[in-house]
């Protein structure tokens, strides 16, 4: 049997290679050629989450590979729904439709991770000023919500590995566990942080230095701070 580090590799390998095949014959954008962040940053969230999720996980990529789909095209077609409606709805017909029951799953678990982390928000407010908006109500043309990727990513989920991470979130939730801090610390130790504590000063000190503000104009290019991690959502 596998273990979590194999299950995790494996996972974030096959979503590399549909990476790669997403707008396939033109022109790769930056994130396309970054597999370093691309890797560190799907494995930041996979590690948070716990074996038999990642389990189910690898097995929808596993048959959407033997049946020719390509998971992370179909989740930039979902995350459209807010920022591109119109195009959406045409884009829709080339894919699986989720089920209620899938959306109704997708949406729960977004929104206890919401939660959790506009906890973090308020916790670490310079590390939040690096950060994408959080609600699909802030969705542009130009800027994708974290709500958005969410559900969208999920949207290509089997409804077993919903109910799985569901469960996984909700329980950890109750018991004093968040997920998407979990995530976070994930994601500040690749960039060589202690915590979340340290990131946190850190991204102050670099702000006061520069003397910039967030202000997110495009997906990949959000701030003028240097090692800005605003473009990891388009992975």
């Amino acid at each position: 049997m596998s273990t979590m580090k194999e299950l995790v590799d494996e996972i974030v390998q096959i979503e590399w290679d549909m990476f790669q095949a997403v707008n396939e014959g033109g022109d790769p954008a930056s994130c396309q050629e970054d597999q370093k962040t691309f890797e560190a940053m799907r494995k930041a969230q996979y590690n948070a989450w716990s074996e038999e999720v990642c389990r189910h996980l690898l097995e929808d990529y596993k048959k959407a590979r033997d049946d020719g789909r390509n998971l992370l095209a179909e989740k930039f077609i979902h995350m459209m729904k807010s920022s591109d409606p119109e195009q959406y709805q045409i884009a829709l017909e080339s894919v699986p439709v989720p089920s209620d029951k899938a959306r109704g799953l997708a949406q729960a678990i977004s929104d206890q991770l919401l939660v959790e982390t506009e906890a973090l928000h308020e916790e670490f407010p310079y590390i939040a000023r690096t950060s994408r908006p959080l609600r699909s109500s802030q969705d542009s043309l130009y800027v994708t919500s974290v709500e958005t990727y969410q559900v969208g990513e999920m949207l290509t989920y089997s409804e077993k590995t919903l109910q799985v991470l569901h469960d996984y979130v909700m329980e950890s939730a109750k018991a004093g566990t968040s997920t998407a801090r979990k995530i976070l610390e994930n994601t500040v130790r690749h960039y060589g942080f202690i915590n979340l504590i340290e990131a946190n000063a850190a991204v102050k000190e670099r702000m006061e230095l520069q003397n910039i503000r967030f202000a997110p104009e495009t997906d990949c290019d959000g701030c003028d701070l240097d090692d800005c991690s605003s473009c990891d959502g388009c992975c």
